[in-house]
């Protein structure tokens, strides 16, 4: 893996014999995209089902049409087909058929892991030996133990960690050992430690462990071999997500709207259907109607969806603002029946956070619903449920009338740490793209949601140009910035991994620029497709577009 110091504002690039081209890697903020909030939105919901006879009877799925002036989009989402299996999305109407996509499900693995954790306890001593360096009994408060957790930046680049001890004293010294290499830890317990590859895959095969020893006379010494953390919770999340995945097509990226529509309501009728590689149908369902102005979604029976109580819950993740007190921090909010459940990792360990509830719409009222205290882990949960006798926020009288409402962490300063907003009850996380404010009823939407409603809130399938890692909709110069700038600076990662995948070998490395600056300056570089016009990944893989793109 290259090196390169985090400060690097230049990087230097040989092509050919003896031709260097110099690049400045400037570090500016996002173009994030503005929009007119008075402009009306229309959106319709239809069912994907099985068709008749159909040999998976199980699967499941909606599409989402959506549009604002003259923004339109295509969500498809399905459940419940062959883990890791891609499939073609088609629409008809009258006589004629057009392929808008590809969706390549979920294959049921876990991704890479981000988290690592270590129990640390006194080794005990050989056969036949007492316990060395161990004070008699009752001259320590307590049995030397303690923890280490290492979380990985969304680069996977560096680990950032924390080592807690008890009964031991200062910290005289902290290792770990990865395989054959031994890396020194700070002696406070709180550092970061840049990493490689195959570092990290020994890490997640359970070949490291961390050595502590005290500052006392005689010097204790504990220690523990690293393990992912939650490998159980982990696992069943992956297996719940396996056979799904979703597609998107957005004009604002330069998607086309299939069969020559010009707005979504002349897909309205039109017939979606998901194909498998052999040609059958799959799925198939329609939008019987546009709605305008505020989110209504129909429950005859025919196109509704789910049910009011239906079993499954949904959950929504909770954001970090921007500037975000703590850029770690992670959440998510899940409603079930009457239940609301807040739970958050990776902030401060040992620290009492408040969860504030807030009424949707622009200066809408707040009222606190509880505490978070943190563990060693920097993780929490909280339960909100209504108690009899004890009258609930804003004259509510079930939990269920929440859906919609705000939901802010807020650290002890009162800086808010993560937000979000209390998702709807009766569907899938990946079902609905429901938003704050999109209540059923229709109204208006607030100010500052709909450019959201068009984002996706979890990994999907996107058209991308191979090559263009800035998704600007052009293979340049400042693609190879962008990806310089992920690969040693730490900076965003791309919207679609797959674009800045030049060789699409199914790693973003430093062949990748290279390869577009030779396509660029010496016609040289095969881009593999989709180059250059946009279009769908012909190639399976597990990358997918990132969550939360506007």
């Amino acid at each position: 893996m290259v090196k390169v110091q985090r400060g690097l504002f230049l990087a230097a690039m040989v092509l050919g014999a003896g031709t260097i081209i110099s690049i400045p890697v400037f570090v500016h903020g996002g173009d994030g995209q503005e929009g007119d909030d008075a402009t009306p939105v229309k959106f319709g919901f239809g069912k994907l089902s099985p068709p008749e006879g159909a040999a998976d009877q199980d699967a499941s799925g909606s599409i989402h049409l959506k549009q604002k002036g003259d923004r339109s989009a295509i969500h498809v989402h399905v459940r419940n087909l062959e883990p890791g299996a891609t499939y073609d999305v088609q629409v008809t109407k009258g006589e004629t058929t057009e392929k808008i996509g590809s969706i390549t499900t979920h294959d049921g693995n876990p991704p890479p892991p981000r988290c690592f954790s270590a129990k640390l306890s006194v080794p005990p001593p050989p056969a036949g030996e007492g316990v060395g360096g161990h004070h008699p009994e009752g001259d320590q408060p307590a049995t030397p133990r303690g923890y280490a957790i290492f979380h990985l930046n969304e680069e996977r680049t560096q680990l950032k960690y924390w080592i807690v001890v008890r009964g031991l004293g200062e910290i005289a010294s902290a290792e770990l050992k990865i395989g054959d290499a031994t890396v020194t830890l700070e002696t406070d317990g709180i550092g970061r430690l840049d990493v490689n590859a195959e570092q990290l895959a020994a890490l997640a095969a359970g070949q490291g462990s961390v050595t502590v020893t005290g500052a006392g006379d005689p010097a204790v010494t504990i220690t523990g071999s690293v393990q992912v953390c939650f490998e159980e919770k982990r696992e069943r999340i992956a297996a719940h997500r396996a056979g799904r995945g979703a597609l998107r097509l957005d004009t604002a990226r330069g998607d086309k709207l299939p069969l020559g529509a010009l707005g979504v309501a002349d897909l309205v009728g039109a017939t979606f259907s998901v194909v498998d590689s052999a040609g059958n149908t799959v799925l198939t369902g329609a939008v019987a109607e546009l709605m305008e102005g505020g989110f209504h979604r129909p429950n005859d029976g025919g196109h509704g969806g789910n049910p009011p109580g239906a079993d499954e819950p949904c959950e929504a993740d909770l954001t970090r603002p921007d500037p975000a007190p703590d850029a770690d921090a992670v959440g998510d909010i899940e409603i079930e029946g009457e239940e609301l459940e807040v739970e958050v990792a990776r902030l401060e360990a040992h620290t009492v956070y408040d969860v504030i509830l807030i009424q949707p719409g622009e200066g809408g009222a707040s009222a606190s619903i509880g505490q978070l205290k943190t563990g060693w882990r920097g993780a929490a949960n909280h339960e909100f449920k209504a108690v009899e006798g004890t009258a609930l926020p804003f004259g509510k009288t079930k939990i269920s009338e929440f859906v919609g409402h705000g939901v802010e962490i807020k650290n002890p300063d009162g800086a808010v740490v993560l937000k979000g907003a209390i998702p709807a009850i009766a569907c899938a996380p990946e079902e609905m793209d429901r938003k704050p404010g999109m209540e059923g009823g229709g109204g208006a939407l607030p100010v500052g949601v709909a450019d959201s409603y068009f984002q996706l809130d979890e990994k999907h399938d996107a058209s991308f140009i191979r090559g263009d890692a800035n998704d600007d909709g052009a293979v340049d110069v400042s693609d190879v910035v962008s990806t310089l700038r992920y690969l040693f600076l730490g900076m965003e990662a791309p919207y679609c991994p797959d674009a800045a995948d030049s060789n699409d070998n199914g790693e973003i490395e430093i062949s990748d620029p290279v390869l577009v600056l030779l396509s660029i300056f010496q016609g040289s570089g095969p881009i593999r497709a989709p180059y250059p016009e946009q279009d769908f990944d012909p190639t399976a893989d597990e990358s997918s577009c990132r969550p939360f793109s506007g």
